[in-house]
């Protein structure tokens, strides 16, 4: 499968007033996995509902203007709820696409995205190798090391991916792709907000 185009999402918890008020911190998860894939000439969208407060009907009018053939969605803790109902949502809408989670939610709970949402795959833990990986063995996706996914009505995990040894090897996230970063705010309440990833994990295993 030829993949030209991507689009990622990160959803709106619309269920969970005042959590924005202080603190919006831009998606950069995605936005490194975005850059991973520019470097791979795919035309990549990232779509902060989460910034903008939108709704699954104006998520899936500006991914239908944008018409891409793999749509990746991130959760957290928060955006859980609001990433599986949009998950659900856009299955129904777009039946042929391909629909990948991804982030610490998906993470811990892959069965509970991919038997609710009936989302095709699951990217456990770090992403910039494993989607690579994935896009280019789409239709043969049993050797992806860090993926989850359904066949045959079943739900299988393959063997997790080796952590990233050098970050450096990482590109530099896609800050191009995300909204003006007059946008996000913190509690430092100084504004433009933006953040690089020096490490990553934890010693404890979080």
């Amino acid at each position: 499968m030829n993949i030209k185009k991507v689009l990622f999402i990160n959803p709106y918890p619309y269920y969970t007033p005042g959590i924005n008020e202080a603190t919006t911190y831009p998606p950069i998860g995605v936005a490194y996995l975005a850059a991973v894939l520019e470097k791979k000439g795919i035309e990549v969208k990232i779509t902060d509902a989460n910034v903008f407060s939108l709704t699954n009907e104006e998520i899936y009018r500006q991914a239908k203007k944008f018409n891409p053939e793999i749509i990746g969605i991130t959760t957290n803790i928060h955006t859980a709820r609001a990433g599986r109902e949009l998950g659900t949502f856009l299955r129904r809408k777009f039946p042929e696409k391909i629909i990948i989670f991804g982030g610490p939610y998906a993470t811990a709970e892959p069965d509970i995205i991919l038997k609710e949402t009936k989302a095709d795959f699951v990217v456990r833990g770090e992403g910039e190798l494993t989607i690579i990986d994935l896009l280019e063995n789409i239709d043969n996706a049993g050797n992806v090391k860090g993926i989850s996914f359904r066949k045959n009505n079943k739900i299988l995990h393959n063997p997790p991916r080796e952590l990233i040894e050098d970050l450096d090897t990482v590109p530099i996230l896609a800050y191009h792709l995300l909204p003006d970063l007059s946008h996000y705010r913190s509690r430092s309440r100084v504004t433009p907000l933006g953040f690089l990833m020096g490490s990553r994990g934890c010693p404890f295993h979080c």
